[in-house]
């Protein structure tokens, strides 16, 4: 369904059986809109039958202009799914195959022939979260492997350019997020575990690679209240300034802390909220003028309602 900027819906799009001559019961895992609006959508499900992913492309006018199916050979998580585009009209979907023991990367070109396929393994058990693209075509992958950061670089003809870990003795490492700036720079962010005393503590952590793989700094946050920070959000903008929010438990309650850094990973401003219920974040974008925008919810035992923040960089 595409909506308006009022909320209304202006057209539903369904890739219909009959027209392809085939019969699909799907679930969709993605969905993306490039620079053209087209639409790409991909899930997993029954095609003629057969268990199957599939990936399929609408034009801005919601035509049907293409589907590919593929019998699966494995276990397939469609829910593990991340679909993105380049400025060629590529479209790139990465998976989780194989009881999550590997995942497959494909690039298709504008009419739906694959370009190029890659399978990479974990090395125990592992978990994709996010993936960015530059403007040459070269592919960031992150996600969990085992208790460790995993993030690793792809060429535009598929080939690996490097694979890297992270873990810095901690118990666990949490759901990694991914982002680049305007100078091809790679940042990380996620939540990581360490033991203090007889407890675990949640925190923050930062991260800046250059596109070489080479780390240039680690900044954690560990709160007010020494206890649980978990990040769940985080945003770069054009000047390399990176953002960083979720939920810190202050005093009696979890808040909603937003910490902003600058290129060599020292703190512009820290930011909470407080609704004097617990308050948690769940996503943030920036505008054009680097406004902060923070999708979270505020919650008691049984209810919960939307909360929207705005912040100025300054």
């Amino acid at each position: 369904m595409k909506y308006n900027s009022r909320g209304f819906t202006t057209y539903s799009l369904q890739a219909e059986g009959a027209r392809e001559r085939r019969s699909i019961i799907a679930t969709v895992g993605g969905i993306i809109v490039d620079h053209q609006q087209n639409v790409f959508a991909a899930g997993n499900g029954y095609i003629n039958g057969k268990e199957s992913y599939f990936i399929a492309k609408f034009d801005s006018s919601k035509k049907l202009q293409w589907i590919n199916s593929y019998k699966l050979n494995y276990f397939y998580d469609g829910n593990g799914q991340f679909l993105f585009s380049d400025k060629g009209n590529n479209v790139y979907l990465m998976n989780r195959i194989n009881n999550d023991k590997a995942y497959h990367l494909t690039k298709y070109n504008s009419k739906g022939t694959i370009q190029w396929t890659v399978e990479e393994a974990f090395r125990k058990k592992g978990k994709l979260t996010d993936a960015a693209i530059d403007s040459l075509g070269n592919i960031y992958v992150t996600g969990l492997d085992g208790n460790n950061y995993r993030i690793e670089k792809f060429n535009n003809k598929g080939s690996k350019e490097w694979l890297t870990y992270f873990n810095e003795k901690s118990l666990d490492d949490m759901l990694p997020m991914l982002k680049l700036d305007a100078s091809g720079d790679l940042y990380l962010a996620g939540t990581s575990t360490q033991k203090l005393g007889e407890e675990e503590n949640y925190d923050y952590i930062m991260m800046k690679f250059k596109s070489s793989g080479d780390r240039e700094w680690v900044v954690r946050y560990n709160g007010i209240s020494d206890s649980t920070d978990i990040a769940t959000a985080m945003a770069v903008d054009d000047s390399g300034s990176v953002y960083i929010t979720g939920k810190s438990w202050i005093d009696k309650s979890f808040d909603i802390v937003t910490i902003g850094y600058d290129t060599k990973g020292t703190i512009i401003f820290i930011k909470k909220y407080d609704s004097k219920y617990h308050d948690a974040a769940v996503n943030m974008t920036l505008d054009k003028k680097d406004n902060i925008f923070i999708l979270g919810e505020s919650y008691g035992s049984d209810w919960r309602i939307f909360t929207t923040l705005k912040y100025s960089k300054q």
